[in-house]
């Protein structure tokens, strides 16, 4: 007898068949142990439908994994919670900043950098070794949001308005550069990645490339935005924020301005123990 095959509804509205091995990866990503994995495999399966959404099934995912690994759970919600860093994309930004600076960069947010035409105010700037990166930042709030092509082709056109800048001074605009980088929390359209790939534009997306996407970035040097935090409410959340603490590490780190913040003992332990919880295996 041939299997069923149940097809789920996606957040941009197309469907696409149930795939085991996405849904194995997703929790595996997530550091759920196999035992776990493959109970809450059999569960998902004894409820699946026609027309099922992905938000039905993380739901239901969530629900489980909960009971068996908290911690786990935390990063499971991983894209809920860069989500929940709206509404406005100022906290993403920062989040960007932050994440880049653990990987070696030297970064500011909000930089006005001139071009030849026009001044341009950049949401991050990045350097690195002798490399200069303007970093434009698109949160979307709305799963299944994509970043367009007309988005690439704007930051194209900045990038050669800060080049003729170059010009202009009469620097090598090959030693002196501003190379153009577009993060997003969720994907790019399929001509947005042509375009950037035919105008040597950096992206990265939530599982875009798939060697160095948003969602590995963040795993490989355990770096979560505080949203994952179920103990934090959401005016505690908007202090940190004011206070450009983004990601776990900023709320245990000695002499940071989170570890001066008025927050109630109590709030602080809890916030400590599901921090130590969440970043150690």
């Amino acid at each position: 007898m041939a299997m069923q095959i149940f097809m789920v509804r996606k957040a941009n509205g197309t469907q696409e068949p149930f795939s085991e091995e996405k849904l194995l990866h997703s929790m595996k990503a997530s550091g759920v142990a196999s035992s776990i994995q493959q109970d809450a495999l059999k569960r998902v399966k004894k409820h699946l439908y026609n027309g099922i959404t992905t938000q039905e099934i993380h739901r239901s995912l969530e629900v489980l994994i909960n009971q068996e690994d908290p911690r786990a759970v935390g990063r499971f919600n991983l894209k809920q919670a860069i989500m929940a860093l709206g509404p406005t994309g100022y906290p993403f930004e920062r989040f960007v900043a932050r994440l880049l600076d653990e990987y070696g960069y030297t970064t500011q947010v909000g930089t006005v950098l001139s071009g030849a035409c026009v001044t341009h105010e950049v949401d991050v700037y990045a350097k690195k070794d002798s490399r200069e990166y303007f970093v434009e930042c698109k949160y979307h709030n709305l799963p299944g949001t994509s970043t367009d092509v007309k988005v690439v082709m704007y930051v194209k056109a900045r990038g050669d308005d800060l080049r003729d800048r170059l010009l202009l001074e009469k620097k090598d605009p090959h030693k002196f550069q501003y190379e153009p980088w577009i993060f997003t929390n969720t994907k790019f359209s399929s001509d947005a990645i042509a375009y950037a790939a035919c105008q040597q534009i950096r992206l990265t997306g939530w599982n875009y490339p798939q060697e160095h996407s948003l969602a590995s970035m963040i795993e490989e040097k355990k770096q979560y935005p505080i949203t994952v935090l179920s103990s934090l409410g959401p005016d505690h959340r908007r202090t940190l924020f004011e206070n450009n603490c983004v990601l776990l590490s900023d709320v245990t780190k000695k002499g940071s301005a989170c570890e001066r913040l008025p927050l109630p003992n109590a709030t602080r332990l809890e916030l400590e123990k599901e921090v130590n919880y969440l970043t150690h295996e």
